[in-house]
């Protein structure tokens, strides 16, 4: 993504061969060529650590250098991506131990990942995420919402309203992305 004047460095990191979501969005074309939500849809998710990082380094190292010039500490702010990444729990955990395990070159790690909210029914992994400071996108589409989780909205269903407005107060659920759509147009109904 970039490196800014203030030691930061940003990039994201795709999670590589996951294939489950529990949403539908009828706009996602992964959705339908890779039936996300198949029983039988098992992960294929490989992480390379040693490329991964000889990578993030190469990308961050003119950050790191100036920073090293200046007397100060790069911070790296993490967005992990991959299908819903929260619900491929046992790889999206892999990928948080090596940025908090594998990047020791950077003063501080920031982690912030997305879901549907769909997940947020699982303790575990309110927890997993309050345990380890990892900021929370909810992708939710307003008016449009029957689109991405049909007659589940998160936001009310009683299985996830909880804990969705438990991370909204602690600000940890710090994004709420809306993607409009020719079903869903209006920025403002959607606002109001």
């Amino acid at each position: 993504k970039g490196c800014n004047s203030m030691g930061n460095c940003n990039i994201s990191i795709v999670m590589n061969g996951i294939k489950k979501c529990s949403a539908s969005c009828l706009y996602c074309s992964a959705a339908s060529t890779m039936q996300y939500r198949s029983k039988e849809n098992k992960t294929s998710f490989v992480v390379k650590k040693d490329a991964l990082k000889k990578r993030i380094l190469e990308y961050c190292n003119p950050q790191l250098e100036k920073d090293k010039k200046n007397g100060q500490l790069t911070e790296l702010s993490i967005d992990i991506w991959g299908g819903n990444p929260l619900e491929n729990f046992e790889p999206f955990k892999q990928v948080v131990e090596f940025c908090e395990n594998e990047l020791k070159e950077f003063k501080v790690i920031h982690l912030h990942t997305s879901g549907n909210g769909l997940e947020m029914q699982d303790d575990d992994i309110v927890e997993y995420i309050l345990n380890h400071g990892i900021k929370y996108q909810l992708s939710h589409d307003g008016l449009g919402q029957w689109l991405r989780t049909g007659e589940i909205d998160p936001l009310y269903w009683e299985n996830t309203k909880d804990n969705l407005a438990k991370l909204a107060r602690l600000g940890v659920l710090d994004w709420i992305n809306c993607s409009l759509t020719a079903r869903n147009p209006s920025f403002f109904d959607n606002i109001e």
